[in-house]
């Protein structure tokens, strides 16, 4: 299977399919073994969704695994993941990217806070309140492993063998805010994909961006979890107080522009034809 992994190098359509086939195809497989198994364990309906969400995934591999190979294929030759990191090295990487995740969605959040939380995921939010460690591992640790081994180290190391790295970074993008089927949390999804691609790009490190994608999920179910009387739908302007706000916005621009500026040096080794 891995050998699979690394040899397939999707173009734009393919990588639409294999994601729709994620959707689709693992929907349809979890919704029906989510049944099967609340009927034979009706006691642990609560733990059921720690199975669910990586069988979401399954038919994603099964499709890799099975699908036919054209002889003149083209065979992707970009490692999965590599550490690029140039100059700047690991530590250094790891210690400047918390803060730029963080700021990154500070000031990004206006583009997307206008919109109203769709009353699902509302309802969504309030069960994994109820169900706190279940729900800590399904978005801090599940999707940041799975989502980025699809995303980035498939679909978007596959675009970057058949089109540029700006295409190839934007579409992965656009997908990846696809894959989480509604427009609030898409927007969001595909900014934060955009940074992600970039790093990926520029370092070649699936470790690094599924650090950069626990840190995010991390951090917001760190939110809920200590503050739980907020709002779901608060955002950084209501919680950090007064004018102190536009202080730490105007700080985070800088801290973004600085350190992208860094990283876009350091890092010499980018995956590219």
């Amino acid at each position: 299977m891995l050998n699979k992994i690394k040899s397939f190098a999707p173009n734009l359509g393919e990588s639409w399919l294999l994601i729709i086939i994620i959707v689709l195809g693992g929907g349809i497989l979890g919704g029906v073994l989510a049944l099967i198994l609340s009927a034979i364990f009706p006691s642990v309906n609560s733990w059921i969704s720690i199975f669910l969400y990586p069988v979401m995934f399954v038919p994603g591999f099964i499709y890799i695994y099975f699908r036919p190979v054209d002889k003149g294929e083209i065979v992707n030759k970009f490692p999965v993941n590599s550490y690029n990191f140039g100059k700047q090295g690991l530590f250094l990487s790891l210690l400047f990217t918390v803060p730029l995740i963080l700021a990154f969605n500070l000031v990004t959040e206006p583009l997307y806070s206008w919109m109203k939380m769709p009353q699902f995921i509302k309802e969504l939010f309030e069960k994994m309140n109820e169900t706190t460690f279940i729900s800590f591992l399904t978005v801090v640790i599940f999707a940041p492993l799975l989502e980025e081994l699809f995303l980035r180290g498939i679909v978007l190391r596959g675009l970057l063998v058949h089109y540029s790295p700006k295409k190839a970074i934007i579409w992965s993008a656009i997908i990846f805010g696809f894959m989480h089927l509604n427009p609030w949390q898409a927007v969001p999804a595909i900014l934060v994909g955009l940074l992600m691609g970039w790093i990926y790009y520029k370092t070649g490190s699936l470790l690094m961006t599924i650090f950069i994608h626990f840190i995010n999920n991390g951090f917001s179910f760190l939110i809920m979890a200590l503050l739980p009387s907020i709002s779901l739908e608060s955002s950084y302007r209501d919680i950090i107080p007064g004018n102190f706000y536009y202080v730490v916005f105007v700080v985070s621009i800088i801290y973004i522009a600085v350190t992208l500026t860094i990283m876009n040096k350091k890092y010499d080794k980018p995956l590219s034809n």
